[in-house]
Order: C-alpha cells, then sequence, then structure tokens
C-alpha cells in the first residue's frame, strides 16, 4: 500500500506540475493533464482510505480498554 500511495503522489505532483506548463503551449493537452491528475488523485484518497479502514480494524481488534 505504501508504494501505491507514494506512485499516486509523484504523480499527482507530476502531472499538476505539466499541465500548469502545458497551459502555455497547448490548452487540449493541459485539459487532458488536469484530468488525470484528478484520476491520480481520486487513487491517492482511495489509498489513504482504505489503509484508515485497515488501521481502524486493526485498532477494533486490539481494543483492550476492558481491563
Amino acid at each position: 500500500m505504501s508504494r501505491l500511495k507514494s506512485i499516486a503522489l509523484l504523480l499527482t505532483g507530476v502531472f499538476q506540475i505539466t499541465a500548469v506548463v502545458f497551459l502555455f503551449i497547448n490548452i487540449w493537452v493541459s485539459v487532458l493533464l488536469f484530468i488525470t491528475y484528478g484520476i491520480a488523485m481520486l487513487l491517492l484518497f482511495g489509498a489513504l482510505i482504505m489503509e484508515r479502514i485497515k488501521e481502524k480494524e486493526d485498532d477494533d481488534e486490539n481494543d483492550y480498554t476492558d481491563y
């Protein structure tokens, strides 16, 4: 999961920077890069949410507040 988050974070940075640069060169390429940036952001948020759900399940299994 850590590798997926790292790749998604790298992709979001690269796509955002290149999309801003392409705003001055070619608007249609820039729009496509912004769309792929959005997809990479959704992938990153999905990975973070899945990790949080997994951590929450682990915390619920190892809950020793009864003692």
